[in-house]
């Protein structure tokens, strides 16, 4: 086991020749072995999560940067569009129902500046309908989940629409 900034890795080595049986061992000091002090850091894939539920918005935070993504936040459309253009983001997660500009709206607005032609836009809601979903895909996003399945399909969202490099 190796211990590096309060987190305990097991690394599994093929030949174990060259290093002393029960010597202290630094992940530096091992061939072969290769450690990201911060994965955000060594893949600066950025995801913005635009929703304006606090609790929610901090959940998805942790999950992602858990996963090795860096993070930005928005509570409402103005925010995600100012976000948005600030940081570049690989994938917004884009709450449709928000105070001050609805997700829908904010999205159109970033499709249309035309600065950000490779962000994927993930529509998110609580409600599952094929008119929410249409409503999503005619503004401009690439994707309609419902918050219910949002846990179980990050991962997969992640790896479709902003894949560590």
């Amino acid at each position: 086991m190796v211990t590096k900034a309060g987190f305990d890795f097991r690394v599994l080595l093929k030949d174990f020749s060259r290093i002393p049986q029960g010597a202290p061992v630094k992940v530096d000091d091992v061939p072969g072995v290769q450690f990201m002090e911060q994965a955000g850091e060594k893949h600066p894939v950025t995801v913005l999560i635009a929703d304006d539920c606090d609790d929610l918005r901090e959940l998805m935070v942790l999950q992602i940067q858990k996963l090795g993504y860096r993070t930005a936040e928005a509570a409402n459309g103005l925010e995600a569009i100012e976000v948005a253009q600030k940081t570049s983001p690989s994938l917004i997660l884009m709450d449709i129902s928000m105070p001050l500009l609805d997700g829908l709206a904010a999205t159109r607005v970033i499709r249309e500046s035309g600065r950000l032609p490779d962000t994927a836009i993930v529509a998110l809601s609580a409600y599952l309908s094929v008119c929410h979903r249409d409503l999503a895909l005619e503004a401009g996003c690439n994707e309609y989940v419902s918050k219910t399945e949002l846990v179980d399909k990050l991962e997969y969202i992640l790896g479709r629409f902003a894949p560590l490099l």
